[in-house]
Order: C-alpha cells, then sequence, then structure tokens
C-alpha cells in the first residue's frame, strides 16, 4: 500500500493493473462497447473508507449471475477500491468510486460465455450540488415515454432510456425525471433512487 500522492493524472484499476486514464483502454471488440453488455456499481468514498461496499458488490454479482457473467477473477475488491482512492489521492475528501464490469470481447448469439470479463474501477472527486439547490429542491418530471425497462432492476450498462428522460426533464426545465413503472407508479429517478419517510 501507498500513501497520498498527488498524482498528475488519474488512475485506474483495469484488467488486473493500476494505470493512468491516458494508458488505459479496452477492445472496441469488448461487448460492453459494442451491446453495453455489463454491470456497473457507483459508491461513496468518505476520507477513504468506502460506503456500503458490501451492499453494492453484492447487487452487482446477482446482476452479474442473472446477465450469465462469469470467469471474474478472485480480487479483493476492498483492498483495490481503498488503494485506487489513496492513489488519486482522494483520503481526505468525498470521492465517486465506480465499478464497471463487461462480459469482454467474445463472439457469439445470445449472452455467450467469454473467458475473460473486462473489470474496470475508476474514483474522483465528489462535486455536490450547491446549498441552494438542497434548500431549493429538485424540480421532477415524469418521464413521457415508456416506462422503467425490464433491465431496470439491474445497473446495466444499457443505460440510454434514463438518459434521454432526463434530457427531455432538462429541456423542459425540470431538473430529473421521474421513471415510472408499467402499472405507472414511481419506479425511481434516471439517476437516483426514491426514498420516502413515513
Amino acid at each position: 500500500m501507498i500513501g497520498c500522492s498527488s498524482e498528475p493524472e488519474r488512475i485506474l484499476w483495469l484488467n488486473g493493473r493500476f494505470a493512468p486514464l491516458s494508458q488505459a483502454s479496452i477492445s472496441p471488440l469488448d461487448r460492453g462497447f459494442l451491446y453495453g453488455d455489463g454491470v456497473f456499481e457507483t459508491m461513496r468514498a468518505e476520507k477513504g473508507s468506502i460506503l456500503y461496499l458490501k451492499d453494492h458488490l453484492e447487487r452487482m454479482f446477482d446482476s452479474l449471475a442473472a446477465l450469465r457473467i462469469d470467469s471474474l477473477p478472485e480480487l479483493n475488491w476492498h483492498e483495490l477500491a481503498t488503494e485506487l482512492v489513496k492513489r488519486n489521492n482522494l483520503c481526505n475528501q468525498v470521492a465517486s468510486l465506480k465499478i464497471i464490469v463487461t462480459r469482454g470481447s467474445c463472439q457469439g448469439a445470445g449472452l455467450p460465455v467469454c473467458q475473460s470479463p473486462t473489470v474496470c474501477i475508476s474514483a474522483q472527486k465528489y462535486h455536490a450540488p450547491g446549498q441552494e439547490v438542497y434548500q431549493r429542491g429538485w424540480r421532477l418530471q415524469a418521464a413521457p415515454q415508456g416506462f422503467a425497462p425490464p433491465l431496470a432492476r439491474h445497473k446495466s450498462l444499457n443505460y440510454l432510456y434514463f438518459m434521454l428522460a432526463r434530457q427531455q426533464a432538462l429541456d423542459d426545465g425540470a431538473d430529473e425525471a421521474l421513471i415510472l413503472d408499467s402499472q405507472g407508479n414511481i419506479a425511481e429517478t434516471s439517476a437516483g433512487s426514491i426514498l420516502a419517510k413515513t
């Protein structure tokens, strides 16, 4: 392990090694790039500690199993995430940590078995909304077209529906899009969960 130090460029962990962002690359045949065939988890880190890592990993592995993405190497996720925060000099601030796993590069119809999934972990400083946003709150708009897609229960890389819904909300002067389920009930927002205080 190393201590916090100033790094001139963001450091990622990609397929077994730490690398500067400018040296990180994946194959153009990676199914995550071609089809959005993969999952992600975004976590918060505070003062070097990763919040709810176990819960995020549980959800990620449930989604990977549902999408039949396996053959992941045995990894010490906590150690990797903590080291990445250190290498990016984020120990003493709030950071956003993201894990992306794709099926990797292989051919086949449906959900083929790839022997080497792509695994990437990145970290960056978290930019919280300003105090005025917390005081004012966010204007929400129900997405006018469609409803939560079948993969919505997984944090899949197929995120275009949510991005389109968010952009429509922004175009209409709102801050965020409410995503409805097929029965018209509120399911989530385009980028977050709905929490209700009872």
